[in-house]
């Protein structure tokens, strides 16, 4: 009977040092996730910096039509970021503007016909990230006498 409470106290007294041992372990934890917190506090340094972007694309018009002949134009191209978007200048001789998201972009818009193409909805998207900024160019001819697609893509550097 004796044995009995020995082995009472001696489990109570194990499982309170297991309790207290949990206890600071979960304390440690807690601090580690304030860890993982601070972790994905430093991905907001990631966000792009307002800048100027400059450089060149490229875009085709393949046409469904195989006896029409493509179109190809090449130019330049500049980006401005400025809080969370992006104006793209140069495409079409036109601008879109696209929100930022982290460091990516995506933006769509219905374009009249130019020298070099037929009208068109023009998807662009792309990401910037320190000095750069790249991008890719994709879309559908909107002129139903010249059904087709459109892809290109572009390059540009932080001035």
């Amino acid at each position: 009977d004796n044995s009995k409470k020995y082995w009472v106290t001696a489990g109570i007294i194990a499982g309170g040092a297991v309790a207290v041992g949990g206890a600071i372990a979960l304390a440690g934890g807690g601090g580690g996730g304030g860890g993982g917190s601070g972790g994905g506090s430093n991905s907001s340094t990631n966000a792009v910096a307002d800048g100027t972007f400059g450089g060149t694309y490229t875009a085709t018009f393949t046409p469904a039509d195989t006896s029409q002949f493509g179109s190809y134009a090449a130019g330049p191209v500049s980006l401005y970021v400025k809080g969370s978007s992006v104006e793209i200048v140069g495409l079409w001789d036109t601008s879109i503007t696209a929100p930022l998201s982290g460091n990516m972009f995506n933006a769509a818009k219905n374009l009249p016909a130019n020298g070099s193409f037929p009208a068109a909805y023009l998807s662009v998207s792309g990401q910037v990230g320190g000095d750069y900024a790249t991008g890719a160019i994709n879309g559908t001819s909107t002129d139903t006498a010249r059904p087709g697609d459109f892809a290109g893509s572009f390059t540009a550097t932080r001035h």
